[in-house]
């Protein structure tokens, strides 16, 4: 294995083990003692892939970026409009263990952004990735004749994100009152009254 590789590998374990740490206890507990003691390696060797903290939950946020990103670009792109907007919608909906540590690790990083340029220019690019995606998409459903003429494929991003964003919270927040069952069916609702076929 080439030295580069040996190193991305080393620090992905490394970012792993962090992250591992944020979704139990949160961010607050992350350090570079905690991360050398979850991944079984000494703090001097965590200190040779990150320099400081700050630059290991950079780079942690932006691990946690490209898994979500990976989980998307799994949908299948062969579906119709309304259900592939579904079927992204579900892969960021919390439903199983490593959905949901991996949401709780966004979630904990986003909130971060408001006191750190560094990670809200992290959430911005992705942000505008998820945002022009949906655009794109719907876009493409009303070239097609799937969606009816005149969708605002802008307004339509705004409102599908904002909907995924606050059923991920309650989700995460409200575990005993509020099922995955009750979101998806918030969702089919949402996708039903907004994007009528024509």
């Amino acid at each position: 294995m080439a030295m580069s590789e040996e190193y991305g590998r080393r620090r992905a374990e490394l970012l792993e083990a962090l992250l591992e740490i944020a979704a139990r206890r949160g961010l607050d507990e992350v350090s570079v003692r905690e991360v050398a003691a979850q991944a079984g390696v000494s703090p001097a060797k965590v200190q040779y892939y990150f320099r400081t903290k700050d630059e290991m939950l950079l780079l942690a946020y932006r691990h946690v970026a490209e898994l979500l990103e990976a989980r998307s670009a799994a949908v299948p792109t062969d579906l119709g409009t309304i259900a592939y907007l579904r079927e992204q919608a579900l892969t960021w909906l919390p439903r199983d263990a490593a959905g949901t540590a991996l949401v709780r690790v966004w979630v904990a990083f986003t909130a971060r952004t408001l006191v750190s340029a560094e990670l809200a220019a992290v959430e911005a690019r992705h942000r505008a990735g998820l945002h022009a995606d949906v655009r794109e998409v719907v876009r493409r459903g009303v070239v097609s004749g799937e969606l009816a003429p005149g969708t605002d494929d802008d307004l339509e991003a705004t409102l599908f994100l904002a909907l995924l964003d606050g059923l991920v919270l309650r989700l995460l927040c409200e575990p005993g009152t509020f099922a995955h069952e009750q979101a998806v069916a918030t969702l089919d609702a949402h996708l039903a009254g907004r994007f009528r076929p024509t």
